[in-house]
Parts: structure tokens; sequence; C-alpha cells
């Protein structure tokens, strides 16, 4: 007997701002970071039995979404 996804049942998806952090594409330096901010996009993916949810960081929203839309697809079959 195999386990099974479940569908989600909801989602979020927030514009986060990572200021003074390390980041590769601002050449890894944290002074050019503080003044050139990171934006990735935070969601979080709620299911029946994890009411907390599953915490994704996406770079953009599209990818964001396509996560959202991974995780419908995936509800029923065997993991």
């Amino acid at each position: 007997m195999g386990c099974r996804y479940e569908m989600p049942t909801g989602h979020e998806i927030k514009k986060r701002t990572f200021e003074g952090k390390h980041d590769p594409s601002k050449n890894d330096n944290s002074l050019t970071s503080k003044y050139m901010p990171s934006y990735r996009y935070w969601m979080v993916i709620t299911y029946p039995h994890n009411p907390a949810g599953v915490e994704h960081t996406c770079r953009t929203k599209k990818e964001a979404e396509d996560v959202y839309r991974v995780a419908v697809s995936r509800a029923g079959s065997l993991y």
C-alpha cells in the first residue's frame, strides 16, 4: 500500500525583501545587498492534515504559482 499526495486546501504568496543578506546576485556583498534589496516570493501551501502548511521561497511570482500547480497536479498520485 502506497501513500498518496493530498489535495492542497489553499495557498498564499507574498513578496518579501531580503536586505543586508549575502546574495550572490549582488556580488555576494552584504553592503551592496543593503542598497540593492533582493526580492523573493514567499509562499505557503496548506493541506488537510497540515494546516500550518509547507513553505517555499521562489525568485519569481510565476515560479511560485508553478509550485502550487505542481502540488495540485500531484494530488491523488502515489509517492
